[in-house]
């Protein structure tokens, strides 16, 4: 694991894989992550990954940042909102 800061995400499902998109920052932990195109990666399910705000320039996002998982027929089973809060906190909502 990297010392960059991370939200940890898992998500439970019954097939081999999933995509990941996420607007602003990246996954941070690669051992079981594919990265396909900037912001898309595929994970194996049941994986613990880690969202980080920085990007490669350890620039920060301040703006919301949407991360949403697909199946195998690429329908959303999770979606969640990323915001910083006026303390520069981050926080999750759960979209779906």
């Amino acid at each position: 694991m990297s010392d960059i800061p991370g939200i940890p995400f898992t998500i439970d499902c019954n097939f081999d894989q999933i995509e990941i998109n996420i607007d602003n920052g990246k996954i941070i932990e690669a051992k079981e992550v594919e990265l396909v195109k900037n912001g898309e990666y595929i994970v194996k399910c049941n994986t613990t990954i880690y969202w980080s705000p920085l990007d490669d320039n350890v620039n920060s996002y301040d703006n919301t940042t949407n991360i949403k998982f697909y199946d195998k027929e690429h329908i959303v089973i999770k979606e969640y909102e990323i915001n910083k809060s006026n303390d520069n906190k981050y926080y999750v909502t759960t979209i779906n």
